[in-house]
C-alpha cells in the first residue's frame, strides 16, 4: 500500500465525506447558487426598465424594445429566486420556528403566484396588446388587465403578502444567527423602501425594488455557497497529536 493510500485510509470517513462535498454542487450549494444569479438578473432587468414620462407602464413605456427584456430578466430571476429559497429555509429551520416558517411560505407563495405571473404577463402579454389599436384599450395603467377581477385580487391580495413574507423572513434571518445578520436586516427593510412615494425614473426606480432585497438575497446565497468549503477547511485544521493506533508505532 503506497503513503498515500495509507494516509487516505487513516483519514475519518466524515473528512473525505465532506471534501467530496466541498469539490461537488450539494442542494445548499447549487440553491445558494440560484440566490446569486438571481440578484443578477432581477437588478439588470431593473436597470434596463424604461421609464416614459413618469411612467414605467404607459403605452409608451411598453413600446420600447427592452420592455419585454427587462421583465423577461426579472421572469428568470424571479424562477432562480424559487429554486433557492428552500435552500435559505432549510438553514434556518431549526433556529426560527413558527417565525421562519410564515415568512419562507408567505414570500414563496407571492413570488410563485404575483410575481412570475406578473412579469410573464408584462414579457409576453402585455408589449403585444399595447403594440395594437384595436387591443391597446385592454392594457389600463399600471401595466393591469382592464376589467380583469381575478388580476385585481391577485395584485391586492399578493402585494401585501409579498412584503409581509419579506419582512418575517428577514427577522428570522437576522434572529438565526447562522445568515449574515446584515443581509436580515436589509431583508426586512426592503418592503418599507417599496412604499417610499419616489417618483418612477429610468434606473433609480428598477433600483429602489431589485437592490435592497436582491443584495440581501445574494449575500445569503454567497453564505450558502462557501459554508461547506469553509466548514472542511476547518475541520482540516490540526487539533492535537493523532492517537495512537494499535500495531502503529508512534512518532
Amino acid at each position: 500500500m503506497s503513503a498515500r493510500k495509507m494516509i487516505r485510509h487513516g483519514e475519518p470517513a466524515s473528512a473525505r465525506r465532506g471534501e467530496r462535498e466541498a469539490s461537488g454542487m450539494t442542494p445548499t450549494r447549487l440553491g445558494g447558487l440560484a440566490l446569486m444569479l438571481s440578484f443578477a438578473l432581477s437588478v439588470a432587468g431593473g436597470l434596463l426598465h424604461p421609464v416614459i414620462e413618469g411612467e414605467a407602464h404607459s403605452l409608451s413605456s411598453l413600446a420600447r424594445p427592452e420592455f419585454p427584456i427587462a421583465h423577461f430578466l426579472v421572469f428568470l430571476g424571479g424562477a432562480c429566486l424559487l429554486f433557492g429559497l428552500p435552500a435559505l429555509y432549510a438553514r434556518i429551520a431549526l433556529t426560527t420556528g413558527i417565525l421562519g416558517l410564515a415568512g419562507f411560505t408567505m414570500y414563496f407563495l407571492a413570488n410563485a403566484t404575483l410575481v412570475i405571473s406578473f412579469t410573464g404577463y408584462d414579457t409576453f402579454v402585455a408589449p403585444v396588446l399595447a403594440a395594437d389599436p384595436a387591443t391597446s384599450s385592454l392594457v389600463a395603467p399600471g401595466g393591469a388587465i382592464s376589467g380583469s377581477t381575478p388580476f385585481a385580487v391577485l395584485e391586492g391580495v399578493g402585494g401585501p403578502v409579498f412584503m409581509l413574507g419579506l419582512l418575517l423572513l428577514g427577522v428570522a434571518v437576522f434572529h438565526s444567527r447562522v445568515l449574515p445578520r446584515w443581509s436580515g436586516m436589509l431583508m426586512a427593510a426592503a418592503p418599507v423602501l417599496l412604499l417610499l412615494p419616489v417618483p418612477e425614473t429610468p434606473v433609480l426606480t428598477g433600483l429602489l425594488i431589485e437592490l435592497p432585497r436582491g443584495l440581501a438575497v445574494a449575500a445569503i446565497g454567497y453564505a450558502l455557497f462557501t459554508r461547506r468549503r469553509e466548514k472542511t477547511s476547518a475541520a482540516s485544521l490540526p487539533t492535537g497529536p493523532e492517537p495512537v493506533r494499535p500495531g502503529v508505532p508512534a512518532a
